[in-house]
């Protein structure tokens, strides 16, 4: 059960960085492109001492989980800057659910052993439906049902991520792979957050406008310690969530746990007497679905 450590501490960092750009209020490429750069020089002058895999399958499959990385980070980040973190955190039930179909997919193995016993097959069923339940539930509300459908492709491309990292990592070292990967991640998002901006075709008078929406831009003191901050963490939530999700029978179920950030980021909310207007209610449904299904196929 490693793979429950790896995913509840990924699940605080993802909370931390998440609520980050609440305050830092970074545009999502920038964000990006400032978490790429800072994590690249944090994590280059080790990357010489890993064993770096000899297999094309590897670099493939790393390859196609970075690009659906970049593309629910633009998305997730442009979200949290304007929702807050624990908001914009409503993408994690669908990642659960994509995770964990897609997963069933490709391993026919695992799916087979799901129907083995059928009391467990109704199980998952009636979790499945309690998230439907939650979902229809979360329209009555004004201000999260937006977010979700703002969010919803977010889930969609970290599950295929997933999907595809767990797929490469297998059978490698873990212990340094998913340091390789975060190396990688950065030196691959650099270029393409670059074409993002490039092709938005932002003239450079209003670049003030891309760091920021009031136009004030930032200084370079809070640049560098918010690049220090998100570009450090990202490796960390790098290693921890691929770390799980090599470890764990089906990604979905790292997912799941990492719903934990929403629980970390209400407690702080509550500390603090903030109110970012989710529904706890259906949110508080979505998470149980999600703890059902894990107990159901632990």
């Amino acid at each position: 059960m490693e793979w429950v450590i790896y995913s509840v501490a990924a699940s605080i960092i993802a909370a931390i960085i998440g609520h980050a750009n609440h305050f830092l209020q970074l545009h999502g490429a920038m964000l990006v492109l400032v978490r790429s750069i800072f994590a690249l020089l944090i994590i280059a002058p080790f990357i010489a001492f890993f064993e770096w895999p000899t297999h094309l399958s590897f670099y493939l499959y790393m390859l196609a989980g970075i690009i659906s990385i970049f593309i629910g980070d633009i998305i997730f980040f442009d979200a949290a800057r304007r929702l807050g973190g624990r908001l914009a955190s409503i993408f994690l039930p669908v990642k659960i659910y994509v995770a964990f179909v897609v997963w069933c997919v490709v391993d026919q193995v695992y799916l087979a052993s799901l129907f083995d016993n059928p009391l467990v097959t109704a199980g998952i069923l009636a979790c499945l439906a309690t998230f439907g339940v939650a979902m229809a539930n979360i329209r009555h509300c004004d201000t999260a049902w937006p977010a979700l459908k703002e969010v919803f492709p977010v889930g969609v491309a970290f599950a295929l991520a997933d999907v595809f990292i767990k797929t490469g990592l297998e059978g490698t070292d873990i212990t340094q792979t998913p340091f390789i990967l975060a190396f990688m991640v950065s030196a691959i998002h650099i270029p393409l957050v670059y074409w993002f901006i490039k092709h938005r075709k932002i003239e450079s008078n209003l670049w003030a406008h891309l760091l920021t929406d009031d136009g004030i831009g930032l200084t370079k003191k809070h640049l560098v310690l918010g690049g220090i901050l998100v570009g450090g963490l990202g490796i960390l939530a790098t290693y921890f969530i691929s770390t799980a999700i090599v470890l764990s029978p089906n990604p979905g179920y790292v997912s799941a746990l990492l719903l934990l950030s929403i629980v970390w980021l209400s407690m702080y909310n509550r500390l603090r007497g903030f109110d970012d207007r989710a529904s706890l209610r259906e949110i508080a449904l979505l998470l149980l679905s999600a703890v059902g299904l894990i107990l159901l196929v632990s």
